[in-house]
């Protein structure tokens, strides 16, 4: 009895203690840029209620995140004892955003279909396609979010400011290229000519990806075509993405009010979405990105000292981008540690 208990205590892995300690490295290294002292007192300052407040609802965000994309997993998928835990997909997104902020390229996003496909034995295109969607939903409505909000607030100016329309215009070919892909992966034959170049590339190297070409593209196309037709899962997708950005936007503004300044929730709502967009490229970590940068600027509209923009800035990084690197880490070591547990019981 002892030995099983033994056995199964928690502990990390060396693959995540190699993760966690590049994670780690990177953020100090980043807090030195920017200035321990700068760091501390900005923390100081805050007001450790309201920072608790905007904390427990950024979490509260990832609830609705979490929602969305089991949904989306589970439309396709009538055996929904098949279908991952609540809990599994929160722990598994919370880690994939841990990943982002400190990594480019979005390798958390990357991850998680990945881990989830192996895991519940879903298609590999089925679980990539599936955060596309999701992707396609947060930019579409992020993008009318800074445009609404920014109307609102009389910021007319601003958004006829040549970088930001840039970006819009950017974010609407982003959004326009996960569309086209989406297309392709719900019609069999396009799915199946890019098997076959996926195959071509992969057999350059070692061998074929991909084995059953023919099965593979109609199973692929079949769940995703189900996927995006599915006239709930466009509502729900929808939905969720204007709740999770304008909960976003109030913990910005919660962060403010803890700085106290004097800041309306539109404008929060603005600086937030119009940082994210500008100063959140694919190529940039995003809690070490150019996004605390843009932050700064467009708290500085508000007539605030630079020392108080920089600190709300900072502020904002630690609770969101920087507190979920831990908490992220041991959420998805303890449902890995379940879900050992679970099968060393049943197996009992």
């Amino acid at each position: 009895m002892s030995e099983n208990t033994e056995k199964f205590k928690f502990q990390f892995n060396k693959q995540t203690l190699l993760v966690m300690l590049l994670l780690y490295l990177l953020l100090i290294i980043y807090i030195f840029y920017l200035g321990v002292d700068n760091v501390i007192s900005s923390l100081l300052k805050a007001n450790v209620f309201l920072l608790l407040l905007a904390l427990l609802l950024y979490y509260s965000s990832l609830l609705v995140r979490s929602f969305r994309w089991q949904y989306f997993l589970s439309s396709v998928n009538d055996q929904m004892q098949k279908n991952p835990r609540f809990w599994e997909i929160y722990s598994l997104i919370a880690f994939s955003f841990a990943i982002n902020n400190v990594f480019p390229f979005r390798m958390g996003e990357l991850y998680r279909p990945y881990e989830i496909a192996k895991k519940k034995n879903y298609n590999l295109f089925f679980s990539y396609a599936s955060i596309i969607l999701e992707r396609t939903f947060d930019v579409i409505f992020m993008g009318v979010l800074i445009l609404s909000s920014g109307f609102l607030q009389g910021l007319d100016s601003i958004l006829n400011q040549s970088d930001i329309v840039s970006n819009l215009l950017l974010s609407g070919l982003i959004i326009g290229g996960f569309v086209i892909f989406l297309i392709i992966l719900a019609n069999e034959k396009l799915t199946l000519y890019l098997i076959k170049v996926l195959n071509l590339i992969s057999g350059i190297a070692q061998r074929k990806i991909i084995s059953d070409e023919q099965d593979t593209a109609q199973v692929v196309s079949n769940e995703i075509s189900h996927l995006i037709r599915n006239k709930w899962v466009i509502l729900y997708g929808s939905m969720a993405s204007v709740v999770i950005w304008i909960i976003e936007g109030i913990v910005f503004w919660i962060v403010t009010l803890s700085m106290d300044l004097n800041i309306s929730l539109g404008m929060a709502i603005f600086i937030l979405l119009t940082s994210g967009l500008i100063g959140n490229s694919l190529t940039s970590a995003s809690g070490l990105s150019q996004l605390p940068f843009m932050v700064v600027q467009l708290v500085l509209l508000e007539g605030v000292t630079q020392e108080l923009a920089l600190s709300t800035s900072i502020v904002y990084l630690a609770i969101v981008f920087w507190l979920i690197i831990p908490i992220g880490t041991l959420l998805h070591e303890f449902e890995k540690y379940r879900e050992v547990k679970v099968s060393h019981d049943v197996r009992r």
